[in-house]
């Protein structure tokens, strides 16, 4: 495996620190050895696992050479896998201990990944591995995702199945979904007929000590804003603004911090520029790229007569000086830049002046960002839209893409509501994809008393128990499995869905130390009787 230089790697730490730091990613153990200690600590086969997952590319929709991985490690070990017609994979490893006769407890992960990279990176998500360095107690990819969301959880599951007979687990049933990242394709689709468990471990959650039991539902609409043909008018030269610096992240779990939006700001720094510097024309606008991902990068050509091209520059300064004080504090690397473009290289399309500031004036107009907070569930996000992508998808016609989310249907509609009147003002037409639906959060499931009491004994605290507006898939397999019992739980990640992307390496090894505590509590624990959605669901 390709790592930091040798000088990059304290090797002064303990034993499952040392498997990582010193192995996993200095690359110093040529294929073939083993490495594997006598007693190794439950962590150290997690990390063994994520060294070979961030080896695999598995953008959504390319998850075959995951589900070719997982094939081979059950094959290995014995264990019987199950493929259903959307593609998701499931893995069976029966009861064992005292768990043989115990209720079975699904494990639920998904196999992709959101592939970004910073512009100036260059990766090849087709073949390249992901580089990884650990830095301040942290696994850090600095110029693309790292793909801890969800590779971790995978690793972690893996590394459970694998648990020698003598491991104190129910029977597991470990369901690794396809194209989550996507819209939670995999999810939706997820033959449950091949499920025989009423309790399910999410593990794609993202801050250690919190168990969540909500989540927001959401979905994608389509904004197509027919554009007429321009060209570039004499006199006038093209110049190419561009924002990046911004630190994105997820549109669910990150969408409170307000991180600043670069479609939008972008935008605005147009909208002042037309008021401003006389002429000035918008050629071409685009930037983001998946729906759950917070936009950190955009561009747009300008065309600005030769006589203005000083107040251009100038205005261009004092924007960037604006948007520095507004969001400065939290995107220190923010960056405003203008320069020339030669007019050989500008797009084979462009548009003319009013159909650019009309798509602007959209762009200005659409929700975006926290709309509402719970006011069941203190400091909560209720309902957010996250404007994620524009792009031009023919000579004529631009695609804004928009992403929202709510815990609450009839605010999630509304917020659909909002983008269609914005777009109908503009003259675009309007596609609402299929939404997912939420996950409406029990506090009195055994499940979650099971999970408090086993991470008290191992930390010494209660977890907290809450919601997150980002989407999990318990909403939509939920949805499926009348009187399912579902938590959702995992290590520290920071940045997921963004170049930077990180995992704190100690919350790991908190999170397998009550992970496998809370499968030897399940072992010892009857099957939940199904039940009619709305029923009492008991365990005998």
């Amino acid at each position: 495996a390709r790592g930091p230089p040798q000088t990059a790697i304290d090797c002064a730490m303990p034993r499952f620190l040392l498997a990582l730091a010193c192995v996993a990613l200095a690359g110093r153990v040529r294929a073939g050895q083993d490495v594997t200690p006598a007693e190794p600590d439950p962590a150290e086969r997690v990390w063994h696992h994520f060294e070979q997952i961030m080896k695999i590319p598995r953008c959504s929709g390319n998850e075959g050479g995951m589900k070719e991985h997982l094939r081979d490690f059950a094959g290995k070990h014995g264990l019987r896998v199950l493929e259903d017609s959307a593609g998701n994979l499931i893995i069976k490893r029966a009861g064992s201990g005292q768990g043989t006769s115990a209720g079975p407890t699904i494990l639920q992960t998904h196999l992709d990944m959101v592939c970004e990279k910073n512009a100036h990176t260059e990766h090849d998500w087709r073949r390249d591995p992901v580089r990884a360095v650990r830095r301040d107690g942290w696994l850090v990819a600095d110029d693309t995702t790292l793909g801890a969301d969800n590779g971790l959880g995978v690793a972690m599951t893996l590394a459970l199945l694998e648990q020698p007979m003598e491991f104190e687990a129910p029977p597991l049933e470990a369901v690794f979904t396809v194209e989550e990242e996507s819209g939670l394709t995999g999810a939706a689709a997820l033959d449950v007929t091949l499920l025989e468990g009423k309790r399910l471990l999410n593990f794609d959650s993202e801050e250690w000590g919190i168990v969540y039991i909500g989540c927001a539902g959401g979905g994608d609409t389509s904004l197509s804003l027919p554009v007429s043909s321009g060209k570039l008018r004499s006199g006038f030269l093209p110049q190419r603004i561009t924002l990046s610096g911004l630190k994105g992240g997820h549109s669910g779990a990150d969408i409170h911090e307000d991180r600043g939006n670069a479609l939008l700001l972008l935008a605005r720094a147009i909208a002042q520029l037309r008021e401003e510097v006389r002429g000035l024309e918008l050629l071409d606008f685009g930037g983001g790229n998946f729906d759950n991902a917070i936009p950190r990068e955009a561009t747009a050509i300008v065309a600005v007569e030769e006589s203005s091209l000083e107040a251009f520059g100038g205005a261009v300064s004092s924007i960037q000086r604006d948007l520095e004080a507004e969001y400065g504090r939290m995107n220190p690397v923010l960056a405003l830049r203008a320069s020339a473009v030669e007019s050989a290289n500008l797009p084979s399309s462009l548009f003319n002046g009013s159909d650019g500031a009309k798509l602007i004036d959209l762009l200005l107009t659409l929700p975006n960002g926290v709309i509402k907070r719970s006011h069941e569930i203190a400091g909560l996000v209720e309902t957010s839209n996250n404007v994620a992508r524009v792009r031009r998808t023919s000579p004529n016609t631009m695609e804004v893409l928009n992403f929202a989310r709510s815990s609450v249907q009839s605010a999630f509609d509304d917020v659909r509501r909002s983008i269609s009147r914005a777009a109908r003002l503009a003259g675009a037409s309007v596609e609402h994809d299929t939404s997912f639906p939420g996950w409406a959060p029990n506090r009195s499931q055994r499940l979650l008393a099971t999970i408090e009491d086993v991470y008290e004994e191992e930390t010494g605290n209660k977890p907290e128990v809450t919601a997150i507006h980002a989407g999990l898939e318990c909403g939509v397999i939920g949805s499926k499995i009348p009187g399912v019992e579902m938590v959702s739980i995992g290590p520290d990640i920071v940045g997921a869905h963004a170049p930077g992307e990180r995992v704190r390496i100690e919350s790991v090894q908190h999170f397998v130390a009550v992970v496998h505590r809370l499968l030897r509590r399940l072992a010892l624990t009857g099957p939940v009787c199904g039940a009619a959605p709305g029923e009492k669901v008991t365990e005998v």
